[in-house]
């Protein structure tokens, strides 16, 4: 017993051990990563879209419908939502509508196919901060979430 070290000593070992390495793992990770909830009917143009957005650094929820994201706290703490203006029962500015009752007040990317002025202003008015054609393409989609973030839109060539 005289040459074995106290149990003390291997308590302060491990805990400064595991206090460095959470120390270590926060600066990996670095800076929160911009939360998005993408809300797209058509699983394909949902999947790619979600990897394209979290290739770019961001951390994105995908749902196949406005229903779904309502249901998900996660979705309701996101920064912006991505969604398009039809969407069966509830289309994008009505999921905008209810999320913003639950408190959420991120910003919103509505999607339509044709982008008439009345829905423009409508969206405009529902505090959704970019609209776009819902067949844009990826570098323009890009552009719109880092404006929606207020972030400086990168060249996204």
């Amino acid at each position: 017993s005289g040459n074995r070290p106290r149990l003390g000593y291997y308590v302060q070992t491990v805990t400064a051990r595991c206090a460095i390495t959470r120390a270590m793992n926060v600066q990996e990770r670095g800076p929160a990563r911009p939360s998005i909830a993408l809300v797209d009917g058509d699983a394909t143009i949902r999947h790619a879209r979600q990897l394209m957005l979290r290739a770019e650094g961001n951390d994105v929820r995908a749902y196949p419908s406005c229903a779904a994201a309502l249901a998900d706290p996660v979705a309701i703490a996101s920064d912006c939502v991505v969604a398009d203006v039809e969407m069966g029962a509830i289309g994008g500015i009505e999921l905008l509508r209810l999320m913003r009752a639950k408190g959420w007040q991120g910003a919103g990317i509505l999607l339509a196919d044709v982008v008439a002025p009345a829905l423009r202003l409508l969206a405009i008015d529902e505090g959704f901060v970019v609209m776009r054609p819902a067949a844009l393409d990826d570098r323009r989609l890009l552009t719109a979430v880092d404006r929606a973030l207020g972030r400086s839109a990168a060249d996204y060539a």
